[in-house]
This record gives C-alpha cells, structure tokens and sequence, in this order.
C-alpha cells in the first residue's frame, strides 16, 4: 500500500471552506479512482490551522494516475487556497 500524508497549515479563516471541499467534492472523486484505499482530513487537537490530509492507494503508480487527473488539477488548488503552506510526506507499507 502507498500512503500520502500531507500537512496542512490552513489559514483559520479558510477552515470551514477546507471541510467543505474535503466532504462535499475530495471524497467522492478521489474514491472513485482506481486503486483508492482511504482518505481522511484530520484537525490537530492542539493546533486548529494544522490539518493532516491521509490518502492511502493500494500502489503509488495508481496514486500518481489520480494526480494526473483533470479533475485532480481542478480540485487540489482549491484545498490549496485555504492553505499558508503544506508539506507533503510518502510510505509504503513494509508488510
């Protein structure tokens, strides 16, 4: 399995408006795609700007198809824009 963790420092004001794109359009197409596994938006119990975007597909070659999507291109921007900055972190699963 290949994981994609990615840290989100969302700007406060943009919090709903990230919760929203995530629930209302991200879910769907992304679980609609070849070779997805599972998405989750996490919040920081400690920090509420710091969101973990957890997305796990069974290979990272079918990871990267999904990226390569129009769709893809049209949806992340949008996540991106109540965001100040994001780093993104791969795994894979060693079992």
């Amino acid at each position: 399995m290949f994981i994609v963790h990615v840290d989100l420092t969302v700007n406060p004001k943009s919090l709903a408006s990230i919760k929203s794109i995530f629930k209302e359009t991200f879910v769907d197409a992304i679980s609609a795609q070849p070779g997805f596994v599972a998405v989750d938006l996490l919040q920081s119990c400690d920090d509420d700007s710091s969101c973990l975007l957890a997305i796990a597909f069974q290979d990272r070659d079918l990871q990267q198809k999904w990226v390569a999507t129009e769709l893809h291109q049209r949806l992340w921007p949008q996540i991106e824009a109540c965001c100040t900055g994001h780093k993104v972190r791969t795994f894979h699963s060693i079992q």
